[in-house]
């Protein structure tokens, strides 16, 4: 399909190549920082564009699954969770708990910090 519509478009526009090429970048996430930079990013992106006033309120985002105030089957928050437990001791064949305010706190925070 994609391969199909490739050929419409730049045949439409008079243009070659990939029809969405040159915007896309890709970069591997080698270090836990850069991960929680990334996340922070993406889930502060509408909020920096203006789009909403509140995190919570863009109905596309994955944020409020995060925080646990939806379900959403499609997301998975264990390992971007497992940044943010609570400070306690570890305890003998116990996990520490988990705490979305750590990332609540951690996305709140200004990108330009």
């Amino acid at each position: 399909m994609h391969f199909r519509y490739a050929i419409y478009f730049n045949k439409k526009y008079h243009y070659d190549g990939h029809v969405f090429q040159g915007r896309y970048g890709a970069k591997l996430n080698e270090t836990d920082q850069y991960f929680l930079e990334v996340g922070r990013y993406i889930h502060r992106n509408p909020l920096e564009a203006k789009m909403v006033k509140n995190l919570s309120s863009y109905e596309w985002s994955s944020y409020p699954a995060y925080l646990n105030l939806v379900e959403n089957h499609h997301v998975s928050p264990q390992k971007t969770l497992s940044y943010f437990q609570e400070p306690l001791p570890a305890l003998k064949g116990r996990s520490r708990p988990i705490s979305r305010s750590c990332m609540r706190s951690h996305v709140s925070e200004s990108l330009s910090r």
